[in-house]
């Protein structure tokens, strides 16, 4: 019994090591995308239309204050336009999965 009580604490604890460690080297992928998304935030903030078409796909659309959607080609104008005007943004991301 102690032999059985002893192999399933051992169990126990490295399923929440495993579970607790951080990676320490995003995937290739993950790295991608969270330069993608620095970018994006550096492209509203510089007012940047160029970046931003070419990091948004051609069918994005957003959902603007007014509850309305927006697409991508009324987002990139408002912004050329100096209506869309961006002074601060900050964009974590907590967790990525790729």
């Amino acid at each position: 019994m102690q032999i059985l009580s002893l192999l399933m604490f051992a169990v126990v604890s490295f399923v929440v090591v495993a579970q607790s460690s951080p990676t320490s080297v995003d995937s290739q992928p993950e790295q991608q995308v969270r330069k993608a998304s620095d970018e994006e935030v550096q492209a509203f903030l510089q007012e940047d239309a160029k970046t931003m078409a070419r990091l948004w796909s051609d069918d994005f659309v957003v959902t603007n204050p007014l509850n309305k959607f927006v697409t991508k080609e009324q987002v990139l104008g408002m912004v050329q336009s100096g209506f869309l005007v961006i002074t601060s943004y900050e964009r974590r991301i907590e967790y990525a999965h790729v």
